[in-house]
C-alpha cells in the first residue's frame, strides 16, 4: 500500500472528521528517526539496496496538526507536506479537528487525542511503526499538540485518590485538567484513556501562553476579531489549563518542592516517583521551533518562551527538548522549509 488513502473514518465522537494518510513507495528509504540536533528538521537515511527490507520494515509515523487561528482550517491544505514526509520516508497521518464556532480548546484537543489513539491502533496497516509516532504541529495546531500531550501526562500522573494527588491541591490549573479527566471517565467515549507514549512532539510557530498571546492581541487591536479568548474560555483559569507553559511551571513548581529542606522524607519519595512517572510519558523528544521575524501573532515571545520551558522538562537528561530559531523566518516559513525542503 502506498499513495494517499483520503477520507479515512477516525472519529467515533464527531464522525464528519475525516484523516488523510501519506504512505512512501516500497523504494523510499526508511528513516531511522526525527533528530532534533540535525540541521534539518527531518532526515531521511540512506536508500538500501532490498526492496524486500523496505516491505519488512515499519516506518515512523508524523501525525500532523495544522492551524488557523483555532477557527479554520484543512488537511487539503497540507497535502504537500504529506508528499514531503512521505518522500522522506515517513507515514503522514494529517486529521482535520473541530474549529470555532463548532468547537472550542475541549472539543479540539480531543480530536487531537482520537487521532494519535487511532494512529497508534491503525497505522501497522499502513506499514506505520506504532512505537515511533511523532506529534507535530504548526501555530494553533503546534499549541493544540503540545497542549494534548501535557494535559495527558498530568492525568496519567495524578489519578484521584492515588498517593500524589495532595501534592496538587494548591494548583487550582492541574487540580482542573484533573476533574475534566474524572468527568470523562464516568462517559463511554475513551477519552478517559492514556495516550501511548509519542517517540516526539515537533512544535513549529506555536503559541503557548494564552493570557501572555492575549496581551499581545489587545495591544495590536485584535482582541475581539480573535477568536482565542472565546476558544480557551474567557477566564484565567481556563487560560492558565489552556497553556502548555503553565502547566509546565505549575509541575516544575510541584517537583521542585522535593528539595526543600520542610519536605519530610515520604514526601520526597512520593515526589520523585511522580517525577520519574512524568519522565516515562512525556515524549524522549522535544522539539520547539520559530522564526525570529515571526511577528504575527507574538511567536517570538511563545517561541523563547515555550523552548525555555520545555528544556526544564530535562530533569535528568532522559527527555532531550532542544529550540531551533531561524533567522528572518516569518510566521508560516518554518513550515514551507519542511515542506519544500
Amino acid at each position: 500500500m502506498h499513495g494517499c488513502s483520503s477520507d479515512v473514518d477516525f472519529n467515533h465522537i464527531r464522525t464528519h472528521r475525516k484523516l488523510d494518510i501519506h504512505i512512501p513507495d516500497h523504494d523510499i528509504s526508511t528513516p531511522s528517526e526525527v533528530n532534533v540536533d540535525s540541521p534539518s528538521i527531518v532526515t531521511a537515511s540512506r536508500p538500501s539496496t532490498s526492496r524486500s527490507s523496505h516491505k519488512a520494515q515499519l516506518r515512523p509515523v508524523v501525525v500532523f496538526i495544522y492551524g488557523g487561528s483555532w477557527a479554520f482550517g484543512s488537511r487539503r491544505t497540507y497535502t504537500l507536506l504529506g508528499a514531503r514526509l512521505r518522500q522522506l520516508g515517513y507515514i503522514a497521518v494529517i486529521p482535520d479537528y473541530t474549529v470555532f464556532p463548532r468547537g472550542r480548546s475541549k472539543e479540539m484537543e480531543e480530536d487531537v487525542r482520537i487521532a494519535v489513539q487511532w494512529t497508534f491502533e491503525n497505522c501497522r496497516q499502513y506499514g506505520g511503526d506504532p512505537n515511533r509516532i511523532y506529534l507535530m504541529g504548526h501555530s494553533a495546531g503546534a499549541h493544540l499538540a503540545a497542549l494534548t500531550v501535557l494535559k495527558d501526562c498530568v492525568r496519567q500522573t495524578f489519578v484521584p485518590e492515588s498517593d500524589n494527588m495532595p501534592q496538587i491541591e494548591s494548583s487550582p490549573v492541574l487540580m482542573e485538567i484533573v476533574k475534566e479527566l474524572t468527568i470523562e471517565s464516568n462517559s463511554k467515549n475513551r477519552l478517559h484513556e492514556a495516550l501511548p507514549r509519542l517517540q516526539g512532539l515537533m512544535l513549529c510557530s506555536g503559541v503557548y501562553d494564552i493570557s501572555e498571546h492575549l496581551e499581545h492581541e489587545v495591544m495590536r487591536g485584535l482582541e475581539h476579531i480573535s477568536a482565542m479568548s472565546r476558544v480557551m474560555g474567557g477566564s484565567a483559569l481556563n487560560f492558565g489549563k489552556n497553556s502548555p507553559t503553565v502547566i509546565v511551571q505549575e509541575l516544575l513548581k510541584l517537583l521542585g518542592s522535593a528539595n526543600a529542606f520542610q519536605t519530610s522524607g515520604n514526601e520526597r519519595h512520593v515526589l520523585d516517583g511522580t517525577r520519574q512517572l512524568i519522565r516515562a510519558i512525556l515524549p524522549p523528544k522535544i522539539l520547539v521551533i520559530h522564526g525570529e521575524d515571526d511577528r504575527t501573532p507574538n511567536e517570538y515571545y511563545n517561541g523563547v518562551k515555550g523552548g525555555s520551558t520545555t528544556k526544564d522538562l530535562s530533569w535528568d537528561g532522559s527527555s532531550t527538548p532542544s529550540c531551533r530559531h531561524y533567522a528572518k523566518f516569518k510566521e508560516a516559513e518554518s513550515l514551507y522549509a519542511i515542506t519544500y525542503g
